[in-house]
């Protein structure tokens, strides 16, 4: 690190006691890289024993999925990512013993999507709505 700042920094670092610490931030991004590096060696070793093109094409959209399902809550993320897993598995052997197609489970990701995104509005309204009654009958008792 010191190699690439200016050498005519050095002085001044060292007058002041520099010293580059190790973020909250830092610990976090590096352990979490280091998870995502252990989930793709799994994927590689444990499913397929061999790097394949294409391998990884829908794991970004259903990171996405359960973040939103948790509301980036760490640990509803566990909860989420359970649901999810047991959906997709689920449809996997539906398609096998029923013969239903796995684009249902795409539809019911959207429909999740969809509610999530709606619920906020729609909660926030109902209480505007229960508040609003309840003024009016005040104004009727008074």
């Amino acid at each position: 690190m010191l190699e690439m700042i200016d050498s005519r920094l050095l002085p001044a670092m060292e007058k002041h006691n520099y010293h580059d610490p190790i973020t909250p931030l830092d610990l976090i991004l590096g352990i979490s890289g280091a998870f995502c590096g252990l989930a793709g060696m799994a994927e590689v070793y444990g499913t397929y024993y061999r790097v394949l093109d294409g391998i990884t094409t829908s794991f970004g959209f259903t990171a996405m999925l359960i973040a939103l399902l948790a509301r980036l809550n760490p640990f509803a993320v566990i909860a989420g990512s359970l649901f999810i897993s047991i959906l997709t598995v689920g449809a996997n052997s539906m398609q096998i013993s029923l013969n239903v197609p796995t684009s249902i489970v795409n539809v019911i990701q959207s429909l999740i999507i969809v509610f999530v995104l709606i619920m906020p509005s729609m909660t926030a309204h109902v209480q505007a709505r229960h508040t609003r009654k309840l003024e009016q009958r005040e104004v009727q008792r008074s």
